[in-house]
């Protein structure tokens, strides 16, 4: 499943390989669960970051912060 969906959210973030904070794990699981996901079988494994681009990070460009996913669908 793939979700598309841009939000501005400030987030206290010194770093763009910084792990997701508890905030930005609150805001995916909260999208996935306006979806699909929202359904009483399924259940959440984990929430990472999905790391950026290894040359955006190395030209100094500024990068997304995005989250990863694992759910199982126990139906």
């Amino acid at each position: 499943m793939s979700i598309d969906i841009e939000t501005e959210t400030v987030v206290g973030v010194s770093h763009p390989l910084d792990p997701l904070s508890r905030a930005e794990i609150s805001r995916a699981a909260s999208i996935l669960k306006g979806g699909q996901a929202g359904a009483e079988s399924f259940r959440f494994i984990s929430i990472e970051l999905r790391e950026p681009d290894k040359e955006l990070l190395r030209s100094g460009a500024k990068t997304v912060r995005e989250a990863d996913a694992v759910l199982v669908n126990r139906a």
